[in-house]
């Protein structure tokens, strides 16, 4: 993975192929994924079901 000789992405390309691996990606569904992976960590913590549940 790395961006060398590879075009410069902005907001507008929502879906690309990566060159070297040919890969893929919607950005929306990776940044979904992203989202829900931090969500679930952070429920994990007992730091902070402790101060959900008490």
């Amino acid at each position: 993975m790395g961006s060398a000789d590879t075009k410069r992405l902005t907001l507008r390309d929502r879906e690309w192929t990566c060159p070297a691996c040919h890969v893929h990606h919607i950005r929306d569904h990776n940044a979904a994924q992203n989202i829900l992976t931090k969500g679930q960590q952070w429920l994990q913590s007992s730091k902070h079901l402790a101060a959900i549940y008490g």
